[in-house]
């Protein structure tokens, strides 16, 4: 080792140079590579051990980023919880277009989305009119009676919005599945995109019955109704 070293010093910078890439290029890329692995791992391990507060999608509606913040860095805030321990999924920019001439099976990213909606990997979801009465017939939406508390019913009774729903035995029923956000604060402040746009709920099986869930939901109304 001495007298390699020795040798280094001999050498000239462009000798010096050729020697490395020749013995130590590799090794040393190599190594950067799995230290830069390493770092994403750690920081990956790290994120999916914090706790996920909410997860929200907007559809066909935008917001501008004082609004996104809101959302996210803001509702963990609002729950009392850091940042470095909790976290809120929010996807946007997402533009569904349900004209008959682009059918949605032939839309791969269509399908990517919806299939996400369906599998409840979205607590709620602000969607425009279109969007809202399109996936109606899904039936993923989440009834507001069942999940909003008898106080939130009667303070945003003027904000639900009802849909015909079909129940097992053939009978329909009015049920309130949307809460209409046009003329609200958190729609002016936030430059929210048409204004007629509706928060709903998606509810699966597995969540139907879950308190926790639920309560999530009714935290996440009063964050958005209540912005100033």
């Amino acid at each position: 080792m001495k007298n390699e070293l020795q040798k280094i010093r001999q050498m000239t910078p462009g000798e010096k140079w050729d020697y490395f890439k020749t013995y130590y290029l590799v090794q040393t890329v190599i190594g950067v590579i799995v230290l830069i692995l390493a770092v994403f791992f750690i920081r990956d391990m790290k994120m999916g051990s914090r706790e996920v507060l909410a997860s929200g999608c907007l559809i066909n509606v935008a917001i501008d980023e004082e609004g996104f913040l809101f959302l996210t860095d803001g509702y963990v805030d609002f729950c009392g919880k850091s940042i470095k321990k909790a976290s809120v999924f929010l996807s946007v920019d997402n533009t569904l277009d349900f004209m008959p001439e682009n059918p949605l099976d032939k839309d791969s990213y269509v399908m990517a989305l919806t299939a996400q909606i369906y599998a409840g990997e979205y607590q709620y979801l602000i969607l425009d009119q279109e969007a809202w009465e399109h996936f109606q017939a899904s039936d993923i939406y989440a009834d507001l009676a069942q999940t909003l508390t008898q106080e939130q019913q009667e303070a945003y009774a003027d904000r639900m919005i009802r849909q015909t729903v079909q129940s097992e035995d053939g009978t329909h029923t009015e049920t309130a599945t949307a809460l209409d956000l046009a003329g609200t604060a958190f729609a002016k402040r936030f430059h929210l995109e048409p204004q007629a746009a509706y928060l709903v709920f998606i509810e699966t099986a597995q969540e139907k019955y879950q308190d926790d869930v639920i309560e999530k939901k009714q935290r996440i109304v009063d964050y958005i109704l209540t912005a100033e």
